[in-house]
């Protein structure tokens, strides 16, 4: 019987460095509109904000939607 030879090396392609490049923004971006979400929802909540909106358009929904697009766009380049 002949065996394989075990791959001990993982060649680095170019979808790969991609896609690495890729997470770190997306997590950043995704971390950032979640945390400014939060940190607004909690002064509405506790009556510090008047007139805040915790989903402003700009400043919340813009980076969490680039991020989750960054994010989903490097688990596919990474996953291949």
């Amino acid at each position: 019987m002949v065996r394989a030879p075990a791959v001990t090396e993982r060649v680095l392609t170019k979808r790969d460095l991609l896609g690495g490049l890729l997470l770190p923004p997306g997590l950043a971006l995704a971390g950032y509109g979640s945390y400014l979400h939060f940190s607004i929802a909690a002064r509405v909540s506790a009556g510090q904000c008047d007139g805040c909106a915790p989903w402003h358009p700009l400043f919340v929904v813009a980076p969490i939607v680039v991020g989750a697009a960054l994010l989903t766009a490097s688990g596919y380049l990474l996953s291949q």
